[in-house]
């Protein structure tokens, strides 16, 4: 499988607050069937693979908690959160689903009240 080298900007927005945190901002690796690894910035650093095909996105992130996101476009889904202590499974409502060779942003409601949007800006990297 062949893969490229990618400048990415990580985002999550809270949309109930407009609150938007950086969660990484540096290289990742993006292989040609769409798969993108990165690290998360410290403190947690931690590997995260997302994966984006026709009407969905897949988010892994390994961390202290293995957490695991399938948004589906115009369809529910869940988050499921596996810790030391228990598996936790949260239904998601994906709004929006977005994927460009620029950026992929994802809109999507987690229970009743949550509501969030990543956003992953995606550049060449310089050699």
């Amino acid at each position: 499988m062949i893969s490229k080298k990618k400048r990415i900007q990580v985002y999550r927005t809270d949309m109930n607050t407009g609150v938007r945190q950086r969660l990484a901002d540096g290289v990742g690796e993006l292989s040609e069937d769409r798969r993108l690894t990165y690290r998360e910035a410290l403190p947690s650093g931690c590997r995260v693979e997302v994966e984006a095909g026709e009407d969905q996105l897949t988010i892994r992130r390994y961390g202290e908690a293995h957490t695991t996101l399938i948004l589906r476009r115009d369809e529910r889904s869940l988050t499921r959160v596996e810790t030391a202590e228990g598996v936790l499974e949260i239904e998601n409502q994906t709004e929006l689903l977005e994927l460009s060779s620029e950026c992929w942003r994802v809109v999507y409601r987690s229970g009743e009240l949550e509501r969030f949007q990543f956003e992953w800006w995606l550049k060449e990297a310089e050699a």
